[in-house]
């Protein structure tokens, strides 16, 4: 069954786009996209300002954290979302970098999908616990 039979309307409209907002975080491997978009920038520096908070407190205390930092998204109209390839058979899959040019072959579409909450709440815990870079001495 495709994937777009099992959403209704609302969740259609709700789910899948052709253009992220302003305020979603393009989830997915850095790339000129996901550096430069507005969501994803004003992500890193939401990470910023947690880091210490989530580092220094216990494990049952940084789910907190997380989920104050999930509710500030969402209180902005921000979002999670993955970019995916949408066939005309209503199927999708994960988009590549070498689909870029499929939506004018076949009638194929680029779309972002919103996130799982799991996929959402891993990828902020793991950008919580990323390193900053810092240059190295040579």
């Amino acid at each position: 069954m495709a994937i777009l039979d099992m959403l209704s309307n609302d969740d259609k409209d709700k789910h899948l786009c052709t253009d992220p907002k302003r305020m979603d975080i393009i989830c997915g491997r850095s790339t000129r996209e996901t550096e430069s978009h507005p969501g994803n920038t004003w992500f890193r520096m939401l990470i910023q300002q947690h880091k210490s908070s989530y580092c220094n407190n216990p494990c049952f205390e940084k789910s907190k954290v997380v989920e104050e930092i999930l509710s500030e998204i969402e209180s902005r109209g921000g979002r999670f979302v993955q970019k995916m390839v949408l066939f005309p058979d209503g199927t999708m899959r994960p988009s590549l970098e070498r689909d870029e040019d499929l939506h004018a072959r076949g009638g194929n579409l680029l779309v972002y999908v919103q996130a799982s909450k799991k996929l959402t709440t891993d990828k902020i815990r793991r950008a919580l616990r990323r390193r900053d870079k810092t240059p190295r001495n040579r």
